[in-house]
């Protein structure tokens, strides 16, 4: 049997048994499989040039996924492709590299709304 899948989890540390990174793999047409049997898989990657941030800043609505850029004392609204899952994210889009990257209370904020820094 020879079908595709697409990897859903990477384990963050190797296996202290085996050395080895779990994954997890949806494979198309699972239901052929029985529990237990064992496969070979090759991964095929992409190529991808991507900023990374943690994944908590990272948001998502029904537009898709968005960051907020701390502009000023302005909380900026940038909408991202997201790339990568886990506890960093990588992202591209139209951002600014310069400026930080809201990461905690991001959910509270709407564009242009005031920010202060944790402790002010």
């Amino acid at each position: 049997l020879q079908t595709q899948g697409i990897v859903t989890r990477v384990n963050a540390m190797p296996d202290p048994q085996t050395r080895l990174v779990n994954i997890s793999v949806k494979i198309k047409g699972a239901g052929a499989l029985v529990p237990g049997t064992q496969v070979r898989g090759f991964i095929q990657v992409k190529h991808a040039s991507s900023w990374v941030v943690p994944s908590s800043a990272v948001l998502q609505d029904e537009h898709g996924s968005y960051i907020f850029q701390d502009d000023h004392g302005q909380a900026h609204r940038v909408d991202v492709s997201a790339r990568v899952d886990g506890p960093l994210t990588g992202i591209s889009g139209k951002f600014d590299p310069d400026l930080p990257v809201v990461v905690l209370g991001n959910y509270e904020l709407h564009d242009g709304m005031a920010l202060r820094e944790d402790g002010q």
